[in-house]
Order: structure tokens, then C-alpha cells, then sequence
């Protein structure tokens, strides 16, 4: 009869660098796990040094562009603050030294037409001198017009069209060549201020046609 023999103690099995291994790490690494090698080290040290570079990087880049947001809020800042101030000086400017005086003018000719049309006024004025009163307004009105640097367009006969300050709002037969597109009749005044139009001036010119000789016969 074969007696079983007792097991022994397991042998202890050496790690990497001939010591046994007998602590948790043996227990707990896989047998098909190699054990961690220097350049494997290494490698994890190298990638490690890598990504502390590049977040470093990564936050100067936020800081930068943080930095420049807050430039460009306080850039545009000013220059809407600078928009405003200039807009309140131009109304300013233009109310002081073109509006308020045209509206001064305006009250002027208002105060003068309301005399003339005033009741009592119109029930004992004599019409030649309601005549005088509103010639007298009209010149008033031209010179408003004078200081504000509006003139005036007005032809004479006979004076050629010119149709970058006129209007022809009728044409009339004449007689003559020398009367062909000449302004007849100034029908409307017409206003301009410098170079520029306000109101081209309405006139009648003329349309000569030749007769034709072999109608005569």
C-alpha cells in the first residue's frame, strides 16, 4: 500500500531582480503581466513632463486671450463713449450755428404775419397797405434765405435752358431759331444752396421746328 506523502511548503518564486517576491504587488500582478521595466519608466516620465508643458502652455494661451477680451470691452468701451461725445458736439454745433438761427428768422417772419393777419389790423389796413406788408415779408424771407447761403433762381427771357438748375414744365412754338430751348417764362422760383439744389426752378422754353420748303407749294 502506497502511503501520501505531505506537501511542503510552495517554493518562492524570484521577481525581476532575484529577490523573492512576497509582498502585495506579487499577488496582485497577473501572471501574463510582465513586471515594469527602466525604460518603460522612463517613457511615463517623459509623457508626464510633456503634458505639464503643454498646460503650462495652454494656460498662457487662456490668460492671453482673456487678457485681449478685456482690451477689446474696454476698447470698444471708448470708442462708444467717443461716438456719443462726437454726436453731441455735432447737434450741438449744427443747433447753435445753423438751426437756432434759421429758427430765429422763422420767429421773426411769424410775429410779422401774425400782426398783418391780426383782426383789428386787417379791419382798418387799406389794401395797398396789406400789399406793402406782404412785399415786405417776402424780402424778409429772402433775406433769411441770404444769411443761411440759399439763393435764389430766377431767369430772365431769353436766357438759355439749363437743366442742371431748371425744369421745363411746358414747351412753346416760336418763330425763330434763336429762341429754340430758350427760357420763355420762369414759372416757379427755384432755391439752391452752393453747388447744391434745392428746388430746380420751373420754366417754359421754346421749340422752334422749320417748316419744310416743299410744303409751301
Amino acid at each position: 500500500m502506497d502511503v501520501p506523502q505531505a506537501e511542503g511548503p510552495k517554493p518562492v518564486v524570484p521577481d525581476g531582480d532575484g529577490a523573492p517576491d512576497t509582498g502585495p504587488r506579487a499577488e496582485a500582478r497577473s501572471p501574463d503581466q510582465p513586471p515594469a521595466t527602466e525604460p518603460d519608466r522612463e517613457l511615463a516620465a517623459f509623457v508626464t513632463e510633456q503634458l505639464a508643458g503643454i498646460s503650462a502652455q495652454l494656460s498662457g494661451l487662456r490668460a492671453m486671450f482673456e487678457a485681449k477680451a478685456s482690451a477689446d470691452e474696454r476698447q470698444a468701451q471708448w470708442v462708444t463713449q467717443l461716438t456719443s461725445e462726437l454726436a453731441s458736439y455735432r447737434d450741438d454745433f449744427v443747433f447753435k450755428n445753423v438751426v437756432s438761427k434759421v429758427f430765429d428768422d422763422l420767429i421773426n417772419l411769424y410775429d410779422t404775419l401774425d400782426q398783418t393777419l391780426d383782426p383789428a389790423v386787417l379791419a382798418e389796413i387799406s389794401r395797398e397797405d396789406l400789399l406793402i406788408r406782404l412785399r415786405n415779408v417776402r424780402r424778409q424771407i429772402l433775406k433769411t434765405f441770404e444769411r443761411q447761403g440759399v439763393e435764389p433762381l430766377e431767369s430772365k427771357a431769353q436766357k438759355p435752358f439749363d437743366e442742371a438748375w431748371q425744369e421745363a414744365i411746358d414747351v412753346r412754338p416760336v418763330g425763330q431759331a434763336a429762341d429754340h430751348e430758350a427760357v420763355l417764362e420762369s414759372v416757379r422760383c427755384g432755391f439752391r444752396y452752393g453747388s447744391r439744389l434745392l428746388r430746380p426752378e420751373s420754366v417754359i422754353v421754346g421749340r422752334y421746328e422749320p417748316k419744310d420748303e416743299g410744303q409751301d407749294g
